[in-house]
């Protein structure tokens, strides 16, 4: 499983709580111009279409504190480990 043993989560979609504990993660771009999470309340919020919160942080490192599980993410050109 990813995430174990200082492995990190690659790209893809994730239910938090499911896929992943809870708790505070870094995600680190593939690149200076890569690295988008989109966060959706749930899985459900996400197949009807709504909008979810888009962070982009191309070039940089980004810090989450997930503390509600449900919560469904998309994961696009990053990585991401937990840091707690």
């Amino acid at each position: 499983m990813y995430g174990l043993s200082g492995k990190a989560y690659p790209q893809g979609q994730y239910t938090v709580g499911e896929d992943f504990p809870l708790g505070k993660y870094l995600f680190v771009p593939y690149n200076e111009y890569s690295g988008n999470v989109k966060i959706f309340n749930s899985y459900d919020e996400y197949i009807t279409g709504k909008e979810g919160r888009y962070e982009s942080f191309g070039g940089k490192e980004y810090f989450i504190n997930f503390k509600n599980k449900g919560n469904y993410i998309i994961v696009e050109n990053a990585l991401f480990k937990s840091i707690s």
